[in-house]
């Protein structure tokens, strides 16, 4: 899109990256600050802007920050009950990253009106059928070249587990703080938790980038679990508990 309205494609991509990182902010606050409180808002806007390995892949150029704004607006849109748009989003995605079809699958099972999500089961078949005509195959090389590097020797998984482990490590704070989040937004964690899975057992050589579309979800319960922590807080300890949390984690301890 950049060259045909002749833009600098680098240019254009980090343009879209940062686009894509503000709405994700603002979407993210305006849901929990409607649906759960100031507190929940304001802690998902603040762990979002000073988390800096998600920035930097966000504005990589990659595919990485749409594909996040893509699943994000899907899952928010689904929590608020627009199940039509939140599967035809699902669906979308698979264009731009194919595990999306676990997003799909995920709000499938979690809608009680499946028949809501035929829109985009229709988009993500379409998907597949265009991926065999074009590829001879139901999925792109892409995919094909990320499973011929899979090991399931001990020293692939091995591998995998530390890159694995690595992502959580790099994230200690939100990670921690998503156990005390409720149930229902702790459940949509199930959609990266299968993919960071699927990547140890395959023993898939991966990167973080591979993981950073994700982390916006993260946060989002991370941010509901702080506040619910800080609920059983004496007052008096709640505000130094909540800023001395947020700047080890803008100084990135």
């Amino acid at each position: 899109i950049g060259i045909i309205s002749g833009i600098n494609p680098i240019i254009f991509s980090k343009l879209l990256g940062l686009i894509s990182y503000v709405v994700i902010s603002i979407v993210g606050w305006r849901f929990l600050r409607s649906r759960y409180n100031k507190l929940s808002a304001y802690a998902f806007a603040v762990i979002f802007a000073v988390d800096h390995y998600t920035s930097n892949w966000f504005m990589s150029g990659m595919e990485t920050a749409l594909f996040s704004l893509v699943i994000f607006s899907s899952i928010i849109l689904f929590l608020t009950g627009r199940e039509v748009s939140a599967g035809v989003l699902a669906g979308l995605s698979l264009y731009f990253r194919q595990e999306g079809g676990f997003l799909l699958l995920l709000i499938f099972l979690k809608s009680k009106r499946k028949r809501n999500l035929i829109p985009g089961i229709m988009i993500a078949a379409a998907f597949f059928l265009l991926c065999q005509w074009f590829y001879g195959f139901p999925l792109p090389y892409s995919i094909y070249a990320k499973t011929s590097q899979s090991s399931l020797s001990l020293s692939g998984i091995l591998e995998s587990g530390y890159h694995f482990a690595n992502s959580i490590i790099r994230e200690p704070f939100p990670v921690f703080l998503s156990i005390f989040a409720p149930w229902t937004l702790l459940s949509i964690l199930l959609f990266p938790a299968v993919i960071f899975l699927s990547y140890f057992v395959l023993g898939t050589p991966v990167f973080f980038w591979y993981y950073a579309p994700y982390y916006p979800l993260i946060f989002l319960v991370a941010a509901t679990g702080l506040s619910r922590l800080s609920e059983a807080m004496k007052p008096k300890f709640r505000k130094f508990f909540i800023v001395a949390l947020l700047i080890f984690m803008t100084l990135g301890v």
